[in-house]
């Protein structure tokens, strides 16, 4: 099983920080909405012809095989993540 991956959602943003929610996401959790889909595949495919911006967050979720690029590669790996966890 894959770690987790805690994203704090600020929406106060002082010193105390009373407003921040944390977040998990799975590594291929591309738009993240908390889920590995074949949507996460299509955004990533989508910002490698640059018809879709993904953020430094987002970049980081997408690069499967964490070679500081999101390319293809990592929309398949996606892919393949998709098809082993789906009954």
């Amino acid at each position: 099983s894959e770690a987790m991956i805690s994203y704090r959602i600020a929406t106060h943003t002082d010193s105390t920080i009373k407003n921040a929610q944390y977040v998990d996401y799975e590594k291929g959790d591309a738009d993240m909405d908390t889920k590995v889909s074949l949507l996460d595949a299509k955004l990533v495919l989508k910002s490698t012809i640059d018809l879709a911006t993904l953020n430094d967050y987002q970049m980081y979720l997408a690069d499967m095989n964490e070679d500081g690029q999101v390319t293809i590669v990592d929309a398949k790996r996606i892919l393949k993540k998709v098809v082993n966890t789906t009954v």
